[in-house]
């Protein structure tokens, strides 16, 4: 059976596919491909993995905890060979780090060689492929800041705006880590915002010709709050602290008007510079700077050789 890991990032597509793919289960079984997403994931232990595996050398009960998951997923992956499954895909934005940790840590997946390499260790094999998509720094940073501030505590955007603009680790450190850690697979990478609509192309590749009959996610999933939104959202999460996070969305969207801009916290400076980085960097990708990671453009779909 083929294993395909998906990365993520955050804040580029991730939810849209993972629903889409969680929606059409049936019809990813009949066409003989499974899915696992973070409901999945989560349930077996994969997003705690890497935090149980550091414990493991000095814990006897993080080693046992490590060892069940770890047995748990290659016998159900063994399970999914036996009912005739040829494909599993598996999709988890947090295996190479947390959208939170980014941002606290002013830095694009610190640890991301570290813990995909921990990962690897619970799959039976590396495998056939790794998906990922980059954005532009500028969108990244604000997406993720406008997204994770209404459901965490972090510092005020003002504080981290300056080191955010300027942080010297790209996304091409994060691929190199991301092959540094699995050498035997080979990466394709996606430009979020490249084209109109990106999710059909990734889904043609991962998942073949059936991709074409899922029914997809109609409009945005998980959009980046407005400006409005995110300052009521911040004053929500004061006067009600026991609110959950799905009825903190809940309420922004019932308020939402169209009419306030996202949030766009960099200047224009600071917008361009960080602009043009990333244009510097989508260039040495498509001209091979990474052994064995693949930008896939516009026009690429069909499957992954």
């Amino acid at each position: 059976m083929e294993f395909v890991l998906h990365l993520g990032a955050h804040r580029t597509g991730t939810t849209a596919l993972q629903q889409a793919c969680s929606r059409n289960a049936g019809r990813l079984a009949r066409a003989g491909l499974a899915f696992w997403g973070p409901k999945v994931t989560r349930e077996r232990g994969l997003d705690a993995f890497f935090t149980i595996a550091g414990q493991s050398e000095t814990d006897a009960r993080a080693a046992r905890q490590m060892q069940r998951i770890r047995e748990g997923v290659r016998r159900d992956m063994r399970a999914l060979q036996e009912r005739g499954m040829r494909r599993l895909v598996v999709s988890e934005e947090n295996l190479p780090g947390s959208m939170v940790g980014n941002l606290r840590g002013r830095a694009l997946y610190p640890r991301a060689r570290a813990r995909v390499a921990v990962i690897r260790d619970l799959f039976p094999r590396p495998p056939d492929e790794v998906h990922f998509t980059i954005r532009s720094y500028a969108d990244y940073w604000a997406s993720a800041y406008a997204f994770a501030a209404l459901r965490n505590d972090l510092p005020a955007f003002g504080d981290l705006r300056e080191e955010l603009a300027v942080s010297r680790r790209g996304w091409c450190d994060v691929l190199a880590d991301l092959r540094a850690a699995l050498p035997e697979s080979p990466v394709f990478v996606w430009v979020h915002g490249r084209t109109p609509e990106i999710l059909p192309g990734v889904l043609a590749r991962m998942l073949g010709p059936v991709a074409g009959r899922m029914r997809l996610p109609e409009g945005p999933v998980n959009a980046r709050p407005s400006v409005q939104a995110l300052a009521r959202g911040l004053r929500l999460r004061e006067e009600c602290p026991g609110l959950s996070g799905k009825e903190l969305r809940e309420r922004l969207q019932a308020e939402e008007n169209g009419e306030s801009p996202p949030f766009e916290p960099f200047s224009p400076d600071e917008r361009a510079m960080m602009e043009a980085r990333f244009a510097a960097e989508v260039r040495a990708l498509e001209e091979g700077a990474l052994a064995g990671v693949r930008l896939i453009g516009p026009g690429t779909g069909g499957r992954a050789p």
